[in-house]
């Protein structure tokens, strides 16, 4: 059947009309599995990868504010707060798929209310960390300005979710399952092809990309984005079952037995931030540069290896970092005053920005955040230099041993 027919247009334009309210409805399956996501996995992938260490590691023993409370970020400290958090996921999954059984029970509203507690808790807690408050009025001050980001972004991925749930709707539409089973497949076989013959060496971050930078997205905006999800269930909760404020007596109790809780979890988390903190350098750290920050991601992700320095000490290299070094003793071969000037604008902002880097995770994300920035340089550099592979992989070359160091 044609485009042109006049009787198939319509029906296909109801048929998309359709489709198009269905998704954004707020109970559309689309939404839900959003929901799912925001208020159930992001805070699983938060507390998996900053088990460790919080997203904003402390460098050293400065006294202020962040310096302390970052810690309640990493599951070393956090931990205590992890019993809250499942109690508000389960009540929250609980009323998400069973809405009419489940919501019937206080205890299980009261979840959902705490979720929304838990999630200002780590986002105030995620502000004083990434802004480096050194007091208090500078955490309020920054509060706003993650908040922003996170809307702003949260917003973008749902549209963008939802945009390809009704790009999927109308390939199937047009092609039908078998040829939009056919077109994915092929389109994956492409790119991966693509990706084997120009980036022989890295092939598979392409691919890796957007997931990471979902999964970095998630740790980093989280916090907000999961008390937004909680706000609007925990709203939806308050309009149906709202009793005018009156509350019975049991209902107060498990009240305050889950603030008893919460403030018990509190002193404990501030007694082994106290430790943690302790074991942090009495001195700051000397400066360092975005690039070397980047290798010191995960090593799977940015390819990183220890290597001896002609002064005898170590440092994390990575493709990347070779890349960046073989183009800028380029730029100071071919334009000795625009690498002048390129660098004494590097010197004042890298150290500064590098000095952010301390988690793997933020790492990672520098990382991904430079691959532009290193295709274009590798692009340049095949195109300038005779033989660039073997002088890019000469930066750097000598890999740290016993040995080697010993000379």
């Amino acid at each position: 059947m044609s485009w042109g027919d006049a009787q198939y247009e319509p029906s296909l334009r109801e048929g998309l009309a359709a489709s198009l309210r269905s998704v954004l409805s707020p109970t559309s399956i689309v939404n839900t599995w959003i929901m799912v996501y925001v208020g159930a996995l992001v805070p699983v992938i938060s507390f998996a990868m900053t088990w460790d260490s919080p997203p904003q590691m402390p460098e050293w023993q400065s006294g202020h504010l962040h310096a302390y409370l970052s810690f309640f970020l990493s599951g070393r400290v956090g931990y205590v707060f992890y019993p809250l958090m499942l109690y508000a996921m389960v009540c929250f999954l609980m009323v998400l798929f069973r809405e009419e059984q489940c919501s019937e029970y206080f205890i299980v509203r009261l979840g959902v209310y705490s979720g929304v507690a838990m999630g200002i808790h780590y986002s105030v807690l995620l502000s004083i960390s990434l802004f480096e408050a050194a007091d208090w009025l500078q955490a309020i001050a920054a509060f706003p300005f993650i908040a922003m980001g996170a809307a702003i972004i949260g917003v973008s991925g749902i549209a963008i979710a939802q945009a390809l749930v009704l790009v999927v709707y109308w390939l199937y539409q047009w092609l039908g399952w078998q040829g939009l089973v056919s077109g994915v497949l092929a389109l994956l076989f492409a790119a991966a092809a693509f990706a084997v013959m120009y980036y022989e060496e890295g092939g598979a971050t392409i691919f890796l990309v957007p997931f990471f930078m979902l999964f970095i997205l998630s740790v980093i905006f989280g916090p907000f984005w999961m008390t937004a999800a909680y706000a609007r269930l925990a709203l939806k909760l308050l309009h149906k079952h709202w009793e005018g404020g009156q509350f019975r007596i049991g209902q107060m109790l498990v009240i305050f037995t889950w603030l008893g809780g919460y403030l018990a979890a509190c002193r404990q988390a501030m007694a082994l931030a106290v430790v943690e903190y302790q074991k942090l350098p009495t001195e700051p750290p000397q400066d360092c540069y975005i690039a070397t920050a980047a290798a010191r991601g995960h090593h799977r992700l940015v390819g990183s290896r220890l290597v001896a320095l002609q002064n005898g000490t170590t440092m994390r290299v990575n493709h990347q970092l070779q890349v960046f070094k073989c183009g800028e003793i380029l730029i100071r071969s071919l334009s000795p005053r625009s690498h002048r000037v390129m660098r004494r604008i590097y010197d004042r902002l890298g150290p500064a920005l590098a000095k952010r880097v301390h988690h793997p995770l933020l790492a990672d994300a520098v990382y991904l955040s430079l691959k532009p920035l290193e295709w274009v340089a590798s692009v340049m550099l095949r195109l300038l230099l005779r033989n660039s592979h073997l002088r890019i992989e000469g930066m750097y070359s000598r890999e740290h041993t016993p040995a080697n160091h010993a000379d």
